[in-house]
């Protein structure tokens, strides 16, 4: 059953919906229409899932040179074979959409295709987060990597 919060936040949405999916089919490999968008209930009930406080795994690289995470997600891919929902800024107003695999995400998005430097990744077993961090600090830019289990 959808909150008086919920209700709100979904109806303020509305207004970022074209924004928010132009930034997601930039991210995304598939096209996305707001029908593929979860509900502001299930999002939130797949973001308030805990995971442990310390990264599992945790590196920082170049934003122009992601590399490490292409082979990051390469090797999860192929040894896990999970299906996620990727969540940024605007997922908090209009739902989180699920990406199936990693290889649906695209790697080599530009800086500016997310406006807030944020992406999360969580599997759909609810298992893994994967935290996509990029900034821009003395003129270079950076991307910040950590992975979290339950």
């Amino acid at each position: 059953m959808e909150t008086i919060e919920q209700k709100k936040r979904r109806l303020i949405g509305k207004q970022y919906l074209p924004v928010y999916l132009t930034e997601l089919n930039k991210l995304i490999k598939n096209v996305v229409v707001a029908d593929d968008l979860l509900s502001i209930q299930d999002s939130d009930n797949i973001y308030s899932t805990v995971f442990s406080d310390e990264p599992i795994d945790r590196f920082t690289t170049s934003f122009e040179k992601k590399d490490r995470l292409k082979i990051l997600f390469e090797s999860i891919e192929s040894a896990e074979s999970l299906k996620y929902i990727l969540f940024t800024a605007y997922s908090h107003e209009c739902g989180a959409i699920r990406i199936g695999s990693l290889v649906n995400f695209n790697v080599d998005f530009d800086f500016d295709d997310e406006h807030s430097g944020l992406i999360i990744l969580i599997s759909n077993n609810l298992l893994q987060k994967i935290l996509l961090d990029f900034y821009e600090e003395g003129g270079e830019r950076y991307i910040d990597v950590e992975i979290y289990r339950k």
